[in-house]
Parts: C-alpha cells; structure tokens; sequence
C-alpha cells in the first residue's frame, strides 16, 4: 500500500487528501445537524408544552369563574333555599332539573343541613365519599372548588367541583349545593 501511495503522482494524492477532508467535513456536518435538531425538537415541543398548559389553566378559570357564578345564582335563589330549608326534594328537583338541563352540568347535588341529599343529579355515580367531604365544607359555610378524581368502573374521571352553602336572607346555614362538569376530550 505504501508503495503504490508512493509511485502514486501528485494529482492522485491531492484527490486523496481533499477526498479525505470531505467525508471528515461531512461526517462533522451530519453530527451537528443532528444535535441542533434534536435540542430544536426538545425546545419547539417544551413551548408547544408550555402553551398546552396555559390554555387548559385558561379554560379552567373560565369554568371556574362559570360554576361560581351559576352557582351563586341558583343558591341565592328564594325559591330554592326555601325548597332546601324545608327539605323538600321534590321542590328542589323543579328547581334543580330544570337549571342543570341549560347549564349542561354533569352533577349537581344538594343536601340539606344534616347532609342528607335532596338531589343527585349524577347517573353513574356509585362512591359518595369525596362528595360528602366537599359538601361537609358548604355546610361549614365555606365556599371551595377542587379537582375531584373519581374512579369508576377502573377508568379515573376528573371533574372540576364547585360547593357552596345554601343560606336564607338571614345568614342561616340551610344546606350546601355542588356542581361539576367532568373533565374529558369534549371539554378540552
């Protein structure tokens, strides 16, 4: 090899040589486009991450802001703390059925002051303990919003819950009143 390096002209070697510059050239070349696309990859898909996230804490306020106020409206309603101060689940469904078929919640549920539910407007719910705790805190007079994680048939569901107390003119702790709207594709 040496010697035909060796008999080789001017020319040939010089080929070589630029030859030899070129894939050293190109190999350098393909392995920094590499690394910039890739830390290009990770830095467009941690601002498209970023932005997903500022959206959905957007939509949730607004649902927040929603559920608040269609809370405070059906609470404060005469009618209805009337119906909850005198126990009557039947007044409450006229009052409550109605409400939730335009606001197109997926549960409200009312309880009166002992915690005893006058309405429930949920179908599929079968566990009950999460939703006692957060309407124990209306009942306490305290308004809350929480994400409530439920699992049900070994699927989790979420759902943004608000609670607020039921109170008559006076102040007087009636009952409390939860509302939620799930979590799921067709809200996000």
């Amino acid at each position: 090899m040496n010697r035909l390096f060796q008999r080789s002209g001017l020319g040939v070697k010089l080929n070589i040589f630029v030859l030899l510059v070129l894939i050293i050239f190109l190999v350098s070349i393909v392995f920094l486009l590499n690394r910039n696309t890739d830390s290009l990859t990770e830095r467009v898909g941690s601002e498209r991450i970023n932005e997903e996230v500022n959206i959905l804490q957007n939509r949730l306020a607004e649902t927040e802001d929603k559920m608040l106020v269609d809370i405070h409206f059906l609470a404060t309603s005469v009618y209805f703390y009337q119906a909850v101060g005198n126990r009557n689940a039947d007044a409450v469904a006229e009052i409550v059925n109605p409400a939730n078929d335009s606001l197109k919640l997926d549960d409200i549920t009312v309880v009166d002051g002992d915690g005893k539910r006058l309405i429930d407007t949920a179908v599929d719910q079968t566990d009950y303990a999460e939703e006692d705790k957060l309407l124990a805190v209306g009942i306490s007079g305290k308004e809350t919003f929480a994400l409530l994680i439920e699992n049900v048939d070994g699927q989790t569901r979420i759902s943004i819950v608000a609670v607020a107390p039921v109170l008559s003119q006076t102040g007087n702790r009636l009952g409390a009143i939860l509302m939620s709207r799930r979590v799921n594709d067709q809200f996000l």
